[in-house]
């Protein structure tokens, strides 16, 4: 080996090695395992929105308070935790449960009586349901209209012993 290059790596060697180890080290404590999940805080406070708590009924600039995921308090005069995290809701509504996020409201298509799928005809295609018009940006692309048939099946009168049986 050359004077020179057994030289070069004998001053470079540890430097690099100490550069490897310091990269190392400073790293490792954001490296989190797989499926690792840090907590969120588990106390909010929804604060000045429009609460409807039942149908016809609604309070005007109102507080709500979550703590782990369950409602803790709801109305004009609930004070708000000093642990949460507040969130302003003014010039919102809140409601308190599971609302559909797409409801084609003008569906035509007829009630139907079946347990596993529901009849595919032109007006159950027109109504909001699956649509097959052809590539984004084409004449007959219908434009976004929403989730298809998966509406259908988040309901809370579904059973699901009925609609999964077990593997036999």
């Amino acid at each position: 080996m050359d004077p020179i290059t057994a030289r070069t790596i004998q001053l470079w060697l540890p430097m690099v090695a100490l550069l490897a180890l310091a990269l190392r080290s400073s790293g490792a404590d954001q490296i989190l395992p797989p499926g690792f999940r840090p907590r969120p805080v588990g106390v909010h406070a929804l604060v000045g929105g429009t609460v409807v708590t039942k149908p016809g009924e609604s309070l005007e600039g109102a507080t709500v308070v979550i703590r782990d995921g369950y409602i803790e308090a709801v109305g004009k005069g609930v004070s708000t935790p000093s642990d949460a995290r507040v969130w302003n809701m003014k010039g919102l509504t809140i409601y308190a449960g599971f609302i559909e996020s797409y409801l084609p409201l003008g569906a035509t298509n007829p009630p139907v009586s079946t347990t596993e799928t529901e009849p595919i005809n032109s007006r159950a295609l027109a109504a909001g349901g699956v649509n097959f018009f052809g590539v984004p940006g084409q004449r007959t692309d219908s434009g976004q209209r929403g989730p298809g048939d998966e509406i259908s099946k988040v309901t809370p009168e579904f059973r699901t012993v009925r609609g999964y049986p077990p593997d036999k």
